[in-house]
C-alpha cells in the first residue's frame, strides 16, 4: 500500500487538484482608460493579467490562466455617465481554482507554530490546520526540545503512535473547512484532519486507498 501512495503520488495529487480545477467560458466587461484607447487589445490583455492568482467572485475561485480572449461587438466599447473610462465587452476562457468547503486537498507542510501547521497548495496558495481541528488521537504539535537556550522555541508536528516528528515538504490531505480572502485578493485556505483514516500525513493513513482518490460521501464524512 505504501508503495501504491508513494509511487502514484503525482497522479493523485494531481486527481485531488483536478477537483477543484475548472475550466469555463466568461464574459466580462473590462474598462479601459483613455490614454489606452490606442491599443485596446494591449489594455485588455493587461488587465486580465492582473487577475490572474487573485481570488475572483465571480469565478468563486482564482485565475490561474486564460486563453482565447476575445473584444465583443466588433471591439466597440461604450461610455457610462460620467465615467471616462471607455468599457468593453469581453469573452475569454478562463481556468481557475476553485476549491469549496468539503472538499479535499493535499497540501505540503511548510511550517509548524504552537497554534497551527502551515502548508501549500500547489506551489501558490496558503492553507493552514488549526491545533483545534487537529485528530489529538493520531498528531500533537508540541515544543521542539531539541532547541538551544540561545534559539528561538520552536514547535514539531508529532505522529504520536511513532513519536516521529513531522518534516517540512511532508504532504497532507486534509478537509476544506474554510476559505478567507485578504484584501489583495489573495486566499487561505483552513481544514481539518479529523478523520484519521482519510486525512492526515499521507504516508501514516492506513484507511483504504479510495478514499485518497475520491472524495468521501457524505455518510463516509460523518
Amino acid at each position: 500500500y505504501q508503495r501504491r501512495v508513494h509511487g502514484d503520488f503525482i497522479q493523485l495529487m494531481e486527481l485531488l487538484a483536478f477537483q477543484c480545477l475548472k475550466e469555463s467560458t466568461i464574459d466580462t466587461t473590462i474598462s479601459v482608460h483613455p490614454s489606452d484607447l490606442g491599443d485596446v487589445n494591449k489594455a485588455v490583455l493587461k488587465e486580465l493579467n492582473s487577475r490572474i492568482l487573485v481570488w475572483d467572485n465571480s469565478l468563486n475561485g482564482m485565475l490561474l490562466s486564460y486563453s482565447k480572449a476575445k473584444l465583443k461587438n466588433s471591439g466597440r466599447g461604450e461610455i457610462q455617465d460620467e465615467n471616462p473610462y471607455v468599457h468593453f465587452s469581453v469573452k475569454f476562457i478562463a481556468q481557475y481554482f476553485a476549491p469549496k468547503v468539503g472538499d479535499y486537498l493535499i497540501g505540503t507542510l511548510t511550517a509548524v507554530t504552537e497554534s497551527d501547521i502551515k502548508l501549500m497548495i500547489i506551489g501558490i496558495i496558503n492553507a493552514r490546520i488549526p491545533i483545534g481541528r487537529i485528530n489529538s488521537e493520531a498528531y500533537e504539535i508540541r515544543d521542539d526540545t531539541t532547541v538551544k537556550e540561545d534559539e528561538e522555541p520552536k514547535s514539531q508536528f508529532v505522529y504520536k503512535s511513532k513519536e516521529a516528528v513531522i518534516s517540512d515538504g511532508e504532504f497532507i490531505h486534509f478537509q476544506i473547512d474554510e476559505i478567507s480572502v485578504d484584501l489583495g485578493g489573495f486566499p487561505t485556505i483552513i481544514g481539518n484532519i479529523f478523520d484519521k483514516h482519510s486525512t492526515g500525513v499521507i504516508r501514516y493513513l492506513k484507511g483504504k486507498p479510495c478514499l485518497l482518490y475520491t472524495s468521501p460521501s457524505p455518510r463516509d464524512r460523518g
